[in-house]
């Protein structure tokens, strides 16, 4: 669906950068990393409480650390 000349002038500071956005996502999780990280989850024998499942998940994560 092309949205050229749908977004009003008055918007387009705004609207512009998000449209770039979703032309460039970055990283995300699939349904495999989840059900990879829930084996492990289940198979793990330490104290661990938290799994990050994904690439999104791990930069965010990783992110909360520094």
């Amino acid at each position: 669906m092309q949205v050229q000349g749908l977004i009003p002038d008055t918007y387009k500071p705004f609207a512009e950068p998000i449209f770039a956005a979703f032309a460039n996502p970055g990283p995300v999780t699939y349904e495999t990393d989840v059900a990879e990280v829930v084996w492990r989850a289940a198979n793990d024998t330490t104290d661990r409480l938290h799994f990050a499942a994904g690439a999104d998940a791990v930069a965010l994560a990783n992110a909360k650390l520094h």
